[in-house]
């Protein structure tokens, strides 16, 4: 995502939960179908994540918000995984 779609100067965060966060510390070779983040800004990222599934054949919706009614809204302490110019990935 950070090497397609953004224009010079915009970018994303990103911050990731659930099986998507764990899976870079494990086995590499498997593919996670559902990705739950919470991401800035929403329609951007939303946006080229669709095209980046669709160019991938993954399901419509597998990188979704869903986790945000459950994170608390404080006490987070991200851990950054992945860092570019434009895209920050926690």
């Amino acid at each position: 995502m950070g090497h397609t779609g953004f224009k010079r100067g915009e970018s994303a965060r990103l911050f990731v939960v659930g099986g998507a966060a764990m899976a870079p510390a494990h086995d590499d070779s498997k593919r996670i179908c559902n990705v739950y983040a919470l991401f800035q800004p929403m329609q951007d990222v939303r946006k080229i994540a669709k095209r980046l599934g669709e160019e991938h054949d993954l399901e419509s919706g597998c990188f979704n918000d869903a986790a945000k009614g459950i994170l608390p809204n404080n006490d987070l302490v991200p851990i950054i995984m992945f860092h570019t110019a434009n895209l920050l990935i926690e």
